[in-house]
């Protein structure tokens, strides 16, 4: 039931039961930190597809399973960078190893006022060409005021230009 419990916190990842015959790979001596500040813990961690099937504190493997030893190193749910302009550039490279290094699995994008334009045919082109991160993105406010006001964005917008934007964002 541990292990249950743990699963449910680990997020971005599916539950499934417990004990699965015939899964993927084990994960040998890792350090799991599961996302709830308490303090990490030893475990296995059976994987089974892209999944995690079970954690507990030592799996036995079954027949043609690949067995990994990790030597301690940190197992955690994907983070989540909430400040990010990995949107520049990722159909350059859609690894976006810069971020997947650190163990960021999503990034927050349209900081600072700016942000794709259309949003939507960002994220139709994300939806075609799958990079390796996932993408929320806010609107920018510079990026809405510029599609209404051109280069003069900068000056109090006048109550039609506010509904125009306002159109923009489907309000």
């Amino acid at each position: 039931m541990r292990s249950r419990r743990l699963l449910s916190i680990f997020c971005l990842l599916l539950v499934v039961p417990k004990y699965v015959y015939g899964a993927d790979t084990i994960l040998k001596n890792v350090v799991v930190y599961d996302g709830t500040a308490k303090k990490p813990f030893r475990a296995d961690v059976r994987i089974k597809g892209d999944r995690i099937a079970a954690i507990a504190k030592t799996l036995v493997p079954h027949p043609g399973e690949t067995v990994r030893n990790e030597h301690g190193l940190a197992l955690a749910p994907g983070f989540i960078d909430m400040h990010s302009h990995h949107d520049r550039g990722i159909f350059d490279d859609l690894d976006a190893e810069a971020v997947t290094r650190q163990g960021v699995t999503t990034v927050f994008v349209g900081q600072d006022g700016g942000s794709n334009f259309p949003i939507a045919d960002f994220f139709s082109h994300l939806e075609r060409t799958s990079a390796a991160i996932n993408f929320a993105s806010m609107v920018g406010h510079a990026t809405l005021r510029k599609q209404v006001m051109g280069k003069d964005l900068y000056r109090p917008a006048t109550s039609q230009e506010v509904e125009r934007m306002k159109d923009l964002l489907g309000l």
